[in-house]
């Protein structure tokens, strides 16, 4: 039982990394090069971190993104897949102002399969100090085989 991102480098598939490096690279709302005074209001991909804990009743997921409010917020489960989002601008007064840019809080959107044993409807979230944790429980384990007494 595990709960990985549906993204993910791994050493024993080098090629499929390569080619997904590779299509990162060439699509442009995950390339970021440096910005200049011309182009400081171009949309900046910022994905954030996740560390994934495993809990005594399930895993939690701990996603370091700062600057949001709790409202900013999507979470949806969808086919066994869990998807964070947020979906926001700056407002034209900040962009008019803004001449060089290094990091944006504005848009993301991450997603992990969860495990078959996930308890979907009992997922929980919260945001503290900028990390939003969102808590996954697991059913119990039932047995693979099971006698059943006649009454």
């Amino acid at each position: 039982m595990s709960l990985f991102p549906i993204t993910r480098m791994s050493i024993l598939n080098p090629i499929s990394d390569f080619d997904h490096i590779f299509d990162t690279l060439m699509d442009s709302n995950y390339r970021l090069s440096p910005r200049t005074y011309t182009n400081a209001t171009e949309p900046i991909s910022t994905v954030p971190r996740a560390n994934i804990l495993e809990e005594k009743n399930g895993f939690a997921i701990e996603l370091a993104a700062p600057g949001f409010s709790r409202g900013d917020f999507s979470i949806e489960v969808n086919e066994n897949t869990l998807t964070v989002s947020v979906s926001s601008k700056d407002g034209p007064e900040y962009t008019e102002k803004l001449k060089s840019r290094e990091y944006s809080y504005t848009s993301f959107t991450r997603s992990w399969n969860l495990p078959e044993n996930a308890s979907v409807n009992m997922i929980d979230a919260r945001y503290e100090a900028g990390i939003l944790i969102v808590n996954i429980p697991v059913e119990m384990k039932t047995a693979k085989k099971l006698q059943v007494e006649v009454q």
